[in-house]
């Protein structure tokens, strides 16, 4: 499975902070694609190219991380 984790100005827009979905989609933009095609109009300003911020397999870090 994929968790997806939106941040605050996408969630207010979409209505969920968070989705989890088959982990079937080969690239970020499969993924997008997908939603713009099964969520409808809501969704298609937040995901819009340009406008929206991606990231993948970014693991999660404590507080004890030094900062670079």
């Amino acid at each position: 499975m994929i968790d997806i984790l939106f941040f605050e100005q996408v969630c207010e827009l979409v209505g969920i902070g968070a989705l989890e979905l088959p982990a079937h989609y080969q690239t970020v933009e499969s993924l997008r694609q997908a939603l713009l095609c099964i969520r409808g109009d809501r969704w298609l300003l937040t995901l819009e190219p340009g406008k929206l911020l991606m990231a993948a397999d970014h693991p999660l870090r404590t507080c004890a991380l030094a900062m670079r």
